[in-house]
C-alpha cells in the first residue's frame, strides 16, 4: 500500500512539473507583486530575492532572483491551496526579511497576490524609564510632592550570540524534537510541530550554522541522501539560546525518510548539496565540529537493531513450546516456556540483552531449565517488582497427572530458595491441575488463575483461583485456605487469564464447554472479579459476573477500563469493558472490533501502550501477526497495512504467544516457529523465538 501510494505521488510530481497540459491535469497561473519594507526599493544589505511555492501536487520549488525583482510569474500551476514565501538573504544567506501568503490556484484563472516582505530582526527593547519625583505648586504657596512614576519593567534578558552556549567545553549538538515517521509539517505560525529542532552547546552561535540531511530509502528516483530545508537555504541558523529548527519535510515524499543527521559547521562552510546522494561526503566529517544522527522506522516494521534482522531463534531441537515474554525495568527480556531435558518436559527460561544477544550472566549461557518430575509444562510469567521471576504451569506428580507448578528464580537465573522448599512449589487440588495465568500484586502476593480434574471424563474440570504469599505458601486469607473453586454447571471450565486492578481486586477470564471435543454441544465466556478477601465483587457485571462473546487474554487501562482481546468466528477479536463491568458502547462497534486478517486468525495476548494503544497478538494461518487499535478501538492505520503486520518467523508454523511494552515504545512479542502442524495446549513446539517491532 505504502509503496504504491508513494510511486503515485511520483507519477503526479512529474505530471505536474513537467507535463501538465499533456497529462490532462487542472492548472492555474500566479503573479506575485513584490513589495519591501520601504516600497521598491530593496535594503541594501540583501544580496538575494528568494521565491519559494509548495503545496498538494507539486514538489518545493525554490528560486533566487536580484533583489530589484518587481513581480514574479509561475505558469501552469497545479489547482488547489499554495503556501508562498518570499525571503531577502544576505550575501552569508542569512533570511533578514520575509513574508508569507496562501492562495488558491483554480483551473484556467489567474491569480495575482502583493507580499511585502518585514524585517526578521526584532525591534531594540525600550530604553528603560529613571525613576523620578516631580513637584507643583498650588495656589497656597505649598509645594507637595507628585507620586513616584514607577519604572517599566526591563525585557528578560537575552543571550548574546558573542558568549559560548552552556558555557566553555568540547563543541556538541543534539537532536530536541525528531519528527515521527510519516508526519507532514503542518507549518503552523510557531514553525509547526513537525519542524527538526535541536541544540547546540558550548559554541558561540553567530559562528556556527547546521547542516541537515535526510535518508529515503527504496524509493527510485528520489532514493538517497537529500539536503535540507532545500538547495537554496542548505543551512540553518542557531538562536543566541543555541537552539535550531529546520523543515526537513519541504519534498514530495520526505515524510518516509528513515535517517536524519545534523553537522555543526562553522560560518563560511559550504557544505554539498545532495540530491539523492547513495551517502554523504566525508568532507561533513572533517568540515564539522561534532554531527548528530537519528534513524526512524515505519511503525510495525521490525526493529533491525534487535537480534537479526528484528527476530532472535533460540532453538530447542522442536521441543520448545509457549513463549511468556516480560520486560525487566533494565530493558532486558525474559521469555518463559517448556522445553526437552533429554528426559521430559521441563520448565524453561531465557533472558536476552537490550539487543537481542544471550545474557551470559542469567543461568547458563543465558538459558535456566527446572525440572518438577514428570512431564512439565509452563502456560504463564510475571516478574515481581524486587525483579524477581515466577514462571507457572503444570509439574507432573508421579502419577502420569499434574498439579499446580510454581517456580520463582533471583535476577541471576538461580532458584530463589526463600520460595518453597528449595525455589519451588507444588500444590494438588485433584487428580490432574494446572496454572493457565499468573499475575503479581503491589504487595508480592502472587495470584495464580488455573483449573482442576477431579476423575471420569476429562471435560469435568473447574476452575481455580489460588493466591500464594511471598514465600510460597497458600494466603489464608483468601478465600477457603488460598484457593477459590468455581464451577460453572458441570462442563469443562478452564481459565485464560488473570489481572489484578490498581486496588488489588481481581479479575479473571475463562469458558466453560460442554459436551465432547472438538465438537462442543455448547460454551460459555465470562469476566469475574474478586474482593481482595476472594468474595466475589457483586458490583461487577451481575452479581460479580459477565457473559462474554468470547474469551481471550485481559488488560487493564489506566482509567480501569477492561480490555479483552481473543478470536471469534476465526477473526481477531477485542472489546471493552467500563470499570463496573457494563460494555463500553463507544468502543469499536458497539463495544466490540473484529479484525480480518484472511484466514483462520487467533488472538492470543493484549497490551496497553503508554498512549492507550492496544497491541494483540496471535496468528493467522501459521503465521504471526500482530494488530494495533487506537483507544477508539479502531485500527490504527499508522501501524503496519492498515494496522495489521504479518511476520514469517522461520518455518512452517509461526504464532505470537504473547506480547509486552517495552519503556520506550518498542513492541516485543515471544513466540513459537516449527514445522510441527500438531495442535494441543502444550504445542506448537519448535525454536522459541523473540520479535520486536517499532512503534
Amino acid at each position: 500500500m505504502m509503496q504504491r501510494w508513494r510511486y503515485i505521488q511520483l507519477v503526479l510530481f512529474a505530471c505536474l512539473t513537467l507535463l501538465t497540459v499533456s497529462c490532462g491535469l487542472d492548472a492555474g497561473s500566479l503573479v506575485v507583486l513584490v513589495s519591501w519594507p520601504e516600497g521598491d526599493t530593496p535594503p541594501a544589505d540583501v544580496k538575494s530575492l528568494v521565491f519559494i511555492i509548495e503545496g498538494k501536487g507539486i514538489n518545493q520549488t525554490r528560486r533566487s532572483f536580484e533583489p530589484s525583482k518587481k513581480t514574479i510569474d509561475v505558469p501552469d500551476l497545479a489547482t488547489g491551496e499554495k503556501k508562498v514565501t518570499l525571503q531577502g538573504v544576505n550575501a552569508k544567506g542569512d533570511v533578514l526579511y520575509q513574508a508569507g501568503s496562501s492562495v488558491t490556484i483554480r483551473d484556467h484563472e489567474h491569480a495575482a497576490i502583493t507580499m511585502k516582505l518585514a524585517s526578521t530582526t526584532p525591534p531594540l527593547p525600550p530604553e528603560p524609564i529613571t525613576p523620578t519625583t516631580a513637584t507643583t505648586t498650588l495656589t497656597t504657596g505649598t509645594t507637595t510632592p507628585m507620586p513616584t512614576i514607577p519604572p517599566s519593567p526591563l525585557p528578560p534578558l537575552q543571550p548574546s550570540c558573542d558568549a559560548d552556549v552552556d558555557g566553555p567545553g568540547e563543541p556538541a549538538i543534539e537532536f530536541t524534537d525528531v519528527p515521527p515517521y510519516g508526519s507532514f509539517n503542518d507549518h503552523k505560525p510557531d514553525g509547526g510541530p513537525d519542524d527538526l529542532k535541536g541544540k547546540v552547546s558550548h559554541v558561540k552561535p553567530k559562528d556556527y550554522k547546521v547542516a541537515v540531511y535526510i535518508y529515503v530509502p527504496d524509493i527510485p528516483p528520489v532514493s538517497g541522501w537529500w539536503t535540507k530545508p532545500t538547495f537554496a537555504t542548505p543551512l540553518t541558523s542557531i538562536a543566541c539560546d543555541g537552539t535550531w529548527r529546520t523543515d526537513i519535510m519541504t519534498g514530495g515524499v520526505d515524510e518516509t525518510a528513515t535517517k536524519i543527521v545534523a553537522y555543526l559547521v562553522p560560518n563560511g562552510y559550504s557544505p554539498p548539496l545532495a540530491e539523492g546522494m547513495v551517502s554523504l561526503p566525508s568532507e561533513l566529517d572533517s568540515e564539522s565540529v561534532p554531527r548528530v544522527e537519528k534513524t526512524r522506522m515505519p511503525p510495525g516494521s521490525l526493529d533491525t537493531t534487535f537480534g537479526a534482522g528484528g527476530m532472535v531463534m533460540t532453538d530447542f531441537k522442536d521441543s520448545g513450546s509457549g513463549a511468556y515474554v516480560s520486560i525487566q525495568s533494565d530493558g532486558k527480556i525474559v521469555l518463559a516456556g517448556s522445553a526437552s531435558n533429554g528426559l521430559n518436559d521441563a520448565f524453561v527460561l531465557v533472558r536476552y540483552t537490550p539487543n537481542g544477544s544471550l545474557d551470559t550472566t542469567f543461568g547458563t549461557n543465558g538459558k535456566v531449565m527446572i525440572d518438577f518430575g514428570g512431564s512439565n509444562n509452563a502456560y504463564s510469567s510475571a516478574i515481581q517488582p524486587d525483579g524477581k521471576i515466577v514462571i507457572a504451569g503444570k509439574g507432573g506428580n508421579g502419577s502420569n497427572n499434574s498439579d499446580f507448578a510454581l517456580a520463582r528464580y533471583k535476577s541471576d537465573g538461580s532458584l530463589d530458595t526463600s520460595f518453597g522448599p528449595d525455589g519451588k512449589i507444588m500444590t494438588d487440588f485433584g487428580i490432574s491441575d494446572a496454572i493457565d495465568s499468573v499475575a503479581i500484586q503491589p504487595d508480592g502476593k502472587i495470584v495464580v488463575l488455573g483449573h482442576v480434574y477431579y476423575g471420569g471424563l476429562f471435560v469435568n474440570t473447574d476452575l481455580v483461583i489460588a493466591r500464594y504469599n511471598s514465600d510460597g505458601s497458600l494466603d489464608n486469607t483468601f478465600g477457603t485456605g488460598g484457593r477459590i473453586i468455581a464451577d460453572f454447571g458441570g462442563g469443562r471450565d478452564i481459565g485464560y487469564s488473570v489481572v489484578i486492578q490498581p486496588d488489588e481486586k481481581i479479575i479473571v477470564s475463562g469458558g466453560s464447554f460442554y459436551g465432547s471435543p472438538p465438537s462442543w454441544t455448547s460454551y460459555n465466556f465470562f469476566l469475574m472479579r474478586y474482593s481482595t478477601n476472594g468474595s466475589i465483587d457483586t458490583n461487577f457485571g451481575t452479581n460479580g459476573n459477565i457473559i462474554a462473546d468470547f474469551g481471550g487474554s485481559l488488560a487493564i487501562q489506566s482509567d480501569g477500563k477492561i480490555i479483552l482481546a481473543g478470536d471469534m468466528d476465526g477473526n481477531f477479536a477485542i472489546t471493552r469493558y467500563n470499570s463496573n463491568g457494563s460494555p463500553d458502547t463507544i468502543f469499536g462497534t458497539g463495544g466490540n472490533t473484529i479484525t480480518d486478517f484472511g484466514g483462520n486468525d487467533d488472538g492470543n495476548s493484549v497490551a496497553i501502550q503508554s498512549d492507550g494503544k492496544i497491541v494483540v497478538t496471535g496468528s493467522t494461518n501459521y503465521t504471526s501477526a500482530v494488530a494495533r487499535y487506537n483507544q477508539s478501538g479502531l485500527l490504527d492505520t499508522t501501524f503496519g497495512i492498515d494496522g495489521k503486520v504479518r511476520t514469517d518467523f522461520k518455518e512452517n508454523r509461526d504464532i505470537g504467544w504473547s506480547v509486552a511494552i517495552q519503556s520506550d515504545g518498542k513492541i516485543v512479542i515471544g513466540g513459537v516457529t516449527s514445522t510441527d502442524f500438531s495442535f494441543t495446549r502444550s504445542c506448537p513446539c519448535g525454536g522459541l523465538v523473540v520479535a520486536r517491532y517499532n512503534p
